[in-house]
């Protein structure tokens, strides 16, 4: 999976958990500062990484580093199964 593609990928699950009336997140935006993502988004966000990935994060960026472009780097860092699972929306989802 490219950085493009994760990008794409993590943006649809933003909009789906915020709304398409909030701003697009850019690969840099610090994710709780700049995007303002509350704590409650933010865990849903790491779940939706480690789902693409197959596998709980082995590292997490802190916060104020906390960037799509951070969390594409840590899903690389994946196990061998490797992240190729498709995108999964939110209401093909049981719970969040």
């Amino acid at each position: 999976m490219t950085e493009a593609e994760f990008a794409d990928q993590a943006r649809r699950f933003l909009v789906e958990l915020r709304g398409p009336e909030v701003p697009v997140v850019q690969l840099d935006d610090d994710l709780a500062n700049d995007a303002g993502l509350d704590s409650l988004q933010l865990i849903a966000l790491l779940e939706f990484v480690e789902r693409l990935r197959g596998a709980e994060l082995e590292e997490i960026p802190e916060l104020g580093k906390l960037t799509l472009r951070n969390l594409y780097w840590a899903l690389l860092r994946s196990p061998a199964s490797g992240p190729n699972l498709p995108y999964e929306s939110l209401s093909d989802r049981e719970e969040l």
